[in-house]
């Protein structure tokens, strides 16, 4: 949870997040250990929406993320916000 954090603000965070852990050194005995992480975002609609609901559509934005690969942040942005996000 980011409370008082803002849509892009939060989207950076995560990608910076995913950055992170991809660059974390790690080694076996085998040699060096790659990993990765896949994320999933939503926002809050506003005082009708519920946690569960909100944490639902994150929870849901994770299929879509590592369907598109490793390493990906997927969204369940509401489409105000999508629409916003796309015009800044």
């Amino acid at each position: 949870m980011l409370p008082a954090t803002l849509v892009g603000e939060a989207l950076m965070l995560v990608q910076r997040l995913c950055e992170q852990v991809r660059n974390l050194s790690l080694t076996s005995d085998a040699g060096p250990i790659a990993r990765t992480v896949s994320m999933g975002v939503a926002d809050w609609a506003g005082p009708q929406d519920s946690m569960s609901a909100m944490l639902k559509r994150a929870d849901d934005a994770l299929p879509a993320a590592k369907h598109g690969g490793r390493d990906r942040v997927g969204s369940g942005l509401m489409p105000r916000t999508l629409t916003t996000l796309r015009s800044a």
